[in-house]
Formats: structure tokens, C-alpha cells, sequence
């Protein structure tokens, strides 16, 4: 049975056993069903469209969050929430029992905000109904039963163990100003939102981080924005509902706190609206008190929230206009690897993004599966991008073995950016991660008037919102490391990385894989270091990656480099010979002694294992490595994958000797769809990959 027995009899003690009709249980039934019905009935309140919004969501939804401009009715409609919930939710059985309890705990920052802003709506409401149970008691309502009522207390940072013990079948926990509410108090509630529980959070948008703010654009929150421009009093020019904002008070702010602008100047970005027929600019204060809208996205943000919005309704007209979609048919993969649960993909064509799809890999590296869901739709994919940092190299090569070199291309956020700029030629880039995330940012904004059209995707949202980029010193664009966002979100932007692989600015025709000027270079080699009582100090190793010729058109190929710390490989000498495996072994042997080789990596196919094992015989104190080449086809694959690394991390001297420049030589002859002579490129490459997987180089600048 329900918690009331008659309407008229609310305010008589539940244990008394009473007489209630068909009727009345009915009516009950109905307001539970319905809660404005409730507010109208019990309460006599109006609510404006909005506010009826706010009110349906925050009975069907568990967590809603409200922004909200000056006196909007943000805590009045937060007041009637509170009611609905806690004299519709508990239950008692026929004896008047409480077996379903209720608790509704209301908080703000300080104990002024909880008495003078949060109780007093509460008593309004609570005394115009006349009929309802309980007992104003402080700022609580006090039922004859311990487990039924509403409180309302200060938020505590040192004090968050007052909600741990806050349980109840039915609970509900309502936050004014929860912009200056701390992320601790929050986790703390959180805690308690389990069985039939919610939370509502109502503020003004001073600040545009935080917990409240995030709730704005978090899947998990039905959201809200309460602008003073929409409200019926300022709409209507006459007082319609009592106590919200009025007309005569906009209107002041409209002349105090924004400038008139010309049609030409109009940047909905900065929150540009139309009032009495004249275009304004609205200073933050404005934004904040006035719109409901947070501070002027800030200098370091990459993307403001206002362009993703325009693009989804961009998107939006273009589904409902069934429109045509012209341009290249673009996918672009962020792939899973140990640890991370979904590949994503992000089909645009043009600029219009169609959608994303996740692939769920349970943690573990899908090669296949993720290879195969392209492979899939090959015939209509023009070009896809995939991310070969990681697991996404397993899926590149695969691509590739299969024939598809022509249509896939390797992403690595952490190649060079020389020679790319920004959409007006003038910003440069610290890596291609970096350009990559300004290109989605010159798409998206309105300057540009580019007609980017993107999917209404939450997750998106958020990811685009929170990242910031810094302008180093030399004037290079960075953006602002991976596990920096991935703390504040608490996931990793994959949607946001998928998008980026779709600008990768390719080159389309048979090119060079070095092409001339591409390798950087050095006149000498850094100096060494002193220690603290000025003795040198090694700190560096060196290494020699050595592509065996086991077959006879194999060249020899060996470049010998010091790896120095902050990811700086200096290329020294090289060999590159068409030799057979006794000559390769003599050659080896001599530039080990020469260079003091510390480690030395063999790739050998399964004739030229004998020799790795002769060489490891014969090299005493150096760490041997033996590995098994590649098929042809995989040689190219890893040489375009890791052809970044090389570009990006390797130095070779501007006067090299003469085998260097031998080796140099066919490293720069070397075409994107050749299948001979690809040697010293290849020697190069397989050492940028051993260093990347089991050094754990390269990933500095990926973040």
C-alpha cells in the first residue's frame, strides 16, 4: 500500500488505521505517475515549460544537472523536486508500517546558501499545501517515523563521512551552487546513489571545470540550461510568473554588460544573441548571470563547446534533409590494445562525420577482428587511417599483407609536423599529434565557414571540450599530454583520436619514404656529461640493428647508433653490403669492436638463424637479440609504420663516411610501393620498432 490514505487526512499519523477509497488511492497513484500533477494539485504552483521539463527528468532520470542565469527558478523547481520525491516515493504496508523509507538530503557551500536560498523555498511550498505530513524543524522536515524525512545541511571537504551513512531504499540528494561544491563531496555522494536514488545539481556557471560543469556534457546527466532571454516574464514583457526574472532587469543588463554589433561581426561562439532586433556581444558577466552559459571558453581550450554544437546541429539538418554526402569517404581507427576495452572508428565523408563505431575487445589485442570489420567495407572506404602506435601496427600490416597498401595509410601521432601549418599558414606544430588535433579545431570553427557536421555524441562532446594545448617557446603548438585529460575524464579520448586519424594530410602519389631533407642531422654528437666531481659520465648506449642477407639480391644492412636519453637515436656508421653470411659476420665483428656495440639485434629468416647463433658465440659482453624477418609484404608495412620514428627521432651526421652514405643512399631511393632494395630503410625502421617496444621509446610525445 501506498504512504497515503486520504488527501484530506496527509497531516494525521500514518499508524492510524483508516478508511480510504478506490478514489483516493487512484488520485495517489496518479500524482506518483506524474509529479508536476502533484506540483499543481498540492502545492498550486505554475511552472514554466522548462521548469515542467525539469521536473518530468529528474523523475525519470537518476542524475540531472542545471545551469541556470539569475533568478530563473533554478532553486524553486529544485524545491518542488525535493517534495515530489519525498512524499510520493516511500511505502507502508496495511498496518501503517514505513517498509520502503524515504531520505532527501539538500546541501550547498555554505550554511547562509542552505537557510537563506535552499529552506525558505522549501517552507513556501510546505505551507501552501496545508496537508502534507510532517514538521518544520531547522531546515529539515521531521516525520513520525526516523527513516522519512529531508534535511538540509553545509557541504564539509573535511566532513565527507556525514553521507556515508545517508542510506535508504529511496534517496535523494539536491545541490544549489554546485559549481563551489568539491569534487570530494561529490565522489562522497556518489557513493550513495545505488537502489532507487538520484541527484540534482543546480548552479550558475561561474566556473567552466569542475564536477558540475562536466555534468553539462556527461552521458550520464540529463541536462538543462536556464537562459533569462527564454524566460515567460522577459519573453512576454509583463509578470507573468511572480519572483522570476523580469523583463526591465534584462533589459538593463543588456545595455550595461554587452556592446551592439554589426551582422557582419555576429560569432555565436562568444554567445552573440538578437534582442529588440539588434545583435549584442555579451560580456562573461552577461554569459554567467544573464544566459546561463559558462565564462568564455579560456585561452589554452582547443575547442569551445559552441562549435560542437553548431556542428551538431549542422548534422542534425543534414539527416533530416537526406542529403547527399560528397567528398572522400574517410575512416579513421584508434585501436584497443591489453588493457583498453573498444577499438574506435570514425567514418567522415567530407565534412560530415557519419558516425562511430565502437568495437568491443574485452582488454585484448584484436588484430584480426578490427583488420576484418574494414577489410568489410573496403569497397566503399576510399582511405583509412589507423593508428600503428601499439596494437594498431598488427592491424596496418595485416591490411597491407592483404593487398590494400593503396587505401590504408599508418597514423603516428608522434612523427614529425615539419613543413605542416595551421589553415592560415601560419602556426606550426610540435608533432603530428598536434596538428592533427588543430586540424579538427580549424574545421569546427565558425570563422573558417566550414560546413563540418558532426554526430550529437556525448562522449564526443566531452572529449573535444577538454583539451588544452600550450604554445612552446619556439612558437610550436603542443597539445597538452594524454594522461593529463585521461585524469580529469577518467577515460582516454578515443573518439576524439579516431576523428584526428581522419585529417592525416597523406600524400596520395608514389613519393619517396625519405625524400631529401626529411632526415635530420648533426654536426657532432651532444657532449658528455660530468658528474658531480667532474669525471665523464656514459650517457648513452649503442646499438646495431643488423638485417642479415640470407638470400642472393639481400643486401647487408646495418646502421650503428647511440641512443642518447630524451628519445634521441644518433646514427654513427652503417654498413650496407651484397655479401654472403661469412663476409656479413666479418663485417659485424669489426664495427662492434670499433663502435663498442652494447647491444646488437639480428633479423634473420630460418636459413640465417645458424648465423645469429655464430655471432652470439663470438660477441662476449654484448646482448645479442635474435628476431625473424618479415615477408615482403610486411617490409613495407613496417617500414611506412614506423617511417615517423625515423623522421622524427633519428640523427645522421651532415658529413657521413663513406658506407653511411652508401646506406643513406638507398634509404632515400626508396619509393612507397617498391619491392627491391628497401634495405637500409628497412634496417633503419625495424630498429626504431625494437627501441618503441622494448625500450619504451617514441611515446613522449604521443601523450
Amino acid at each position: 500500500m501506498n504512504s497515503f490514505k486520504k488527501p484530506h487526512l496527509m497531516n494525521q499519523a500514518i499508524p492510524k488505521k483508516i478508511e480510504i477509497t478506490e478514489r483516493e488511492i487512484n488520485i495517489f497513484k496518479g500524482w506518483q505517475q506524474d509529479w508536476c500533477k502533484f506540483a499543481r494539485d498540492v502545492f498550486s504552483v505554475r511552472l514554466d515549460p522548462e521548469q515542467i521539463e525539469i521536473l518530468q527528468a529528474v523523475q525519470t532520470h537518476k542524475m540531472v544537472s542545471v545551469a541556470s542565469g539569475t533568478a530563473r527558478g533554478k532553486d524553486f523547481v529544485a524545491a518542488v523536486a525535493a517534495l515530489c520525491f519525498l512524499y510520493l516515493t516511500p511505502k507502508f504496508n496495511s498496518k501503517g508500517e514505513l517498509i520502503e523509507n524515504t531520505k532527501v538530503a539538500m546541501t550547498a557551500p555554505t550554511g547562509r546558501q542552505v537557510k537563506n536560498i535552499m529552506h525558505p523555498e522549501i517552507v513556501r511550498l510546505f505551507n501552501s499545501a496545508k496537508v502534507l505530513p510532517g514538521r518544520l524543524v531547522s531546515c529539515d522536515i521531521r516525520t513520525e517515523y526516523a527513516e522519512w524525512f529531508l534535511t538540509g545541511f553545509k557541504a564539509e571537504d573535511n566532513k565527507t563521512e556525514v553521507w556515508s551513512g545517508f542510506h535508504a531504499v529511496n534517496t535523494m540528494f539536491i545541490v544549489t551552487e554546485a559549481s563551489g561544491i568539491s569534487e570530494e563531496t561529490f565522489a562522497a555522494i556518489e557513493g550513495n546513489l545505488q537502489a532507487n536514488s538520484k541527484i540534482l545539481i543546480v548552479f550558475n556557471p561561474n566556473s567552466s571545470v569542475g564536477y558540475a560543469a562536466r555534468s553539462m556534457n556527461s552521458p550520464r546527466w540529463k541536462s538543462f540550461r536556464l537562459d533569462d532571454l527564454t524566460a515567460p516574464n522577459v519573453v512576454q514583457k509583463q509578470n507573468i510568473i511572480p519572483g522570476q526574472v523580469d523583463y526591465d532587469w534584462v533589459k538593463d543588463k543588456v545595455e550595461t554588460w554587452c556592446t551592439i554589433i554589426q551582422d557582419s561581426e555576429i560569432d555565436l561562439d562568444k554567445g552573440d544573441f538578437e534582442f529588440e532586433r539588434r545583435w549584442y556581444r555579451p560580456n562573461d558577466l552577461f554569459r554567467v548571470k544573464v544566459r546561463g552559459m559558462f565564462p568564455e571558453v579560456s585561452e589554452d581550450s582547443l575547442i569551445p563547446l559552441r562549435w560542437v554544437e553548431l556542428a551538431n546541429e549542422r548534422w542534425n539538418k543534414w539527416r533530416e534533409a537526406g542529403a547527399t554526402l560528397k567528398g572522400k569517404y574517410r575512416r579513421g581507427v584508434d585501436v584497443a590494445g591489453m588493457g583498453r576495452d573498444s577499438t574506435v572508428s570514425c567514418d567522415r565523408v567530407g565534412d560530415v562525420v557519419k558516425g562511430f563505431n565502437v568495437h568491443q575487445s574485452s582488454g585484448k589485442a584484436d588484430h584480426m577482428q578490427v583488420a576484418g570489420n574494414i577489410t568489410s567495407d573496403i569497397s566503399i572506404i576510399e582511405e583509412a587511417f589507423i593508428d600503428t602506435i601499439g596494437e594498431g601496427s598488427g592491424v596496418y600490416s595485416r591490411l597491407v599483407e592483404l593487398g590494400f597498401e593503396s587505401k590504408v595509410y599508418s597514423v603516428k601521432f608522434s612523427e614529425s609536423a615539419i613543413d605542416l601549418h595551421d589553415i592560415t599558414g601560419q602556426l606550426s606544430f610540435a608533432n603530428m599529434r598536434a596538428y592533427l588535433f588543430w586540424a579538427i579545431r580549424d574545421w569546427l570553427s565558425p570563422v573558417n565557414k566550414i560546413e563540418s557536421c558532426l554526430p550529437p555524441d556525448p562522449l564526443l562532446t566531452q572529449e573535444l571540450i577538454e583539451v588544452k594545448y600550450v604554445i612552446q617557446s619556439n612558437g610550436k603548438i603542443i597539445i597538452e599530454p594524454k594522461e593529463d585529460i585521461k585524469s580529469r575524464l577518467g577515460r582516454s579520448i578515443d573518439r576524439f583520436d579516431a576523428l584526428a586519424n581522419t585529417f592525416y594530410p597523406y600524400i596520395q602519389s608514389e613519393t619517396r619514404v625519405f625524400p631529401e631533407g626529411s632526415l635530420k642531422t648533426y654536426n657532432e654528437l651532444p657532449p658528455d656529461e660530468k658528474d658531480d666531481k667532474g669525471e665523464t659520465v656514459i650517457n648513452y648506449f649503442t646499438i646495431a640493428f643488423a638485417r642479415a642477407a640470407d638470400e642472393s639480391m639481400d643486401y647487408f644492412a646495418m646502421p650503428v647508433a647511440r641512443v642518447y636519453p630524451g628519445n634521441r637515436v644518433y646514427v654513427i656508421d652503417a654498413v650496407l653490403e651484397l655479401n654472403n653470411l661469412t663476409l656479413q659476420k666479418d663485417q659485424l665483428l669489426g664495427k662492434a669492436k670499433e663502435h663498442n656495440i652494447k647491444k646488437l639485434v639480428i633479423e634473420t629468416n630460418r636459413e640465417g638463424v645458424n648465423f645469429m647463433r655464430r655471432i652470439r658465440t663470438l660477441l662476449h659482453g654484448i646482448e645479442v637479440f635474435g628476431q625473424y624477418a618479415k615477408s615482403n609484404k610486411r617490409e613495407m608495412a613496417r617500414i611506412l609504420a614506423n617511417a615517423g620514428f625515423v623522421k622524427m627521432y633519428f640523427y645522421f651526421p651532415e658529413n657521413p663516411n663513406p658506407t653511411l652514405q652508401t646506406f643513406m643512399n638507398q634509404a632515400y631511393r626508396l619509393m612507397k610501393t617498391s619491392i627491391k632494395e628497401d634495405d637500409a630503410a628497412d634496417a633503419l625502421t625495424g630498429l626504431a620498432a625494437y627501441l618503441e617496444k622494448y625500450h619504451g621509446m617514441f611515446k613522449e610525445d604521443n601523450q
